[in-house]
C-alpha cells in the first residue's frame, strides 16, 4: 500500500516528530544543514544519495520515504497484530502466527497442514534439528527451544530434577498440586477448600495434609494462618513473596510438558533428528 499524496519532505517531517528529533539533529546524522532539512520539509526533495541514511535514521526502509508501507518492521506488524485484540485475548492470533514459525523452521508451507492438523483433538507435532526444537499441539501447546537453551543443561539440571520428580512422585503429591493451581485465581485455599476438589482422588485427609507440608516445608507453596479461625490455615503460591512465582510458573511448565508427553507418545510426529549439547 503507499500514500502518494504525501511528499518524500512531508514523510520526512511525519517521521521526525514521530522520533521526536529536531531538524539540527537529523541534519547532523545525515551531515547537511539544518536549513536542508527544513527546505525538504517545506516542499524540495532530498538529494538521491542522501535517502539510504535518511532511512537508516529513522530505522525504515527506502519505500517509506516514497510513501509505501508494504514491508513494515515486522516484530512490530506481528506485536500489533496479536495485542489488538486486548490482554490475552489475541491468543488464536498467536497461535496462527507461531504454526507459520513452526513449519517454516522445517522449510514446510504452513497451509498444507495447519488446517487439517487444528481440527485434530491432542496431537503433537515436533521439528527438530542441531539448531533447535520446536513443538506445537492442535489444543494450544507450542514451545520453542535453541540450541543456546541446551548448552545451559548440566548435571547440576539432573540433580535438581532428580530431588523436584522425587517429591513430585509421592501418592497424592500432583493431585494436591492440580488442586490449588486450579484455584490460582482465586485466591489461596484452606484444607477443606483442597479436601472437596480432591472429592473424585484417592486421597485420605492424612496424606493430603502429609503433602501439602511438605510442599510447605520445600517452599513450592506457602502457608498461613488466616484471619478468620473458622477457615484455618490457607496454602497457595505468592508469586510476590520468596520464590513462589517461580514454582508456580515452573510447575505449570512441568505440567503442560507431562501433558504434551503423554499426547506424544499416542500420535507421533516427529521430522528432523538433532544431538544436543547437555554438559556432562
Amino acid at each position: 500500500m503507499a500514500n502518494l499524496s504525501l511528499s518524500i519532505g512531508q514523510i520526512i517531517l511525519e517521521l521526525r516528530k514521530s522520533k521526536g528529533s529536531t531538524q539540527e539533529e537529523l541534519a547532523n546524522a545525515v551531515g547537511i544543514s539544518p536549513q536542508a532539512v527544513s527546505k525538504w520539509e517545506n516542499g524540495s526533495t532530498p538529494d538521491t544519495e542522501l535517502l539510504p541514511a535518511i532511512a537508516d535514521y529513522f530505522n525504515v526502509p527506502i519505500d517509506r520515504l516514497f510513501g509505501r508501507t508494504t514491508h513494515p518492521n515486522l516484530s512490530e506488524a506481528v506485536n500489533k497484530y496479536i495485542s489488538e485484540p486486548g490482554f490475552f485475548k489475541g491468543v488464536d492470533r498467536a497461535l496462527n502466527i507461531y504454526a507459520a514459525l513452526h513449519w517454516g523452521l522445517a522449510h514446510s508451507n504452513v497451509g498444507e497442514f495447519y488446517d487439517h492438523f487444528i481440527t485434530n483433538d491432542n496431537v503433537a507435532d515436533h521439528k527438530w534439528s542441531e539448531e533447535g526444537y520446536s513443538l506445537m499441539t492442535s489444543n494450544g501447546y507450542c514451545n520453542l527451544v535453541t540450541r543456546k537453551f541446551w548448552e545451559s543443561i548440566n548435571l547440576d539440571t539432573a540433580s535438581f530434577a532428580r530431588e523436584l520428580f522425587t517429591l513430585l512422585a509421592e501418592p497424592g503429591m500432583l493431585e494436591v498440586l492440580f488442586a490449588i493451581l486450579r484455584r490460582k485465581h482465586d485466591g489461596p485455599a484452606n484444607f477443606e477448600m483442597i479436601k472437596t476438589a480432591l472429592a473424585n482422588a484417592d486421597c485420605s485427609d492424612e496424606k493430603i495434609q502429609e503433602c501439602l507440608d511438605k510442599l510447605v516445608k520445600r517452599e513450592i507453596i506457602i502457608s498461613e494462618d488466616s484471619p478468620y479461625d473458622e477457615i484455618g490455615k490457607i496454602y497457595g503460591f505468592y508469586p510476590e513473596r520468596g520464590s513462589g512465582g517461580h514454582w508456580y510458573l515452573g510447575i505449570c511448565a512441568l505440567i503442560c510438558a507431562v501433558q504434551v508427553l503423554k499426547m506424544s507418545m499416542a500420535n507421533r510426529n516427529f521430522d528432523g533428528l538433532g544431538a544436543w549439547p547437555i554438559k556432562l
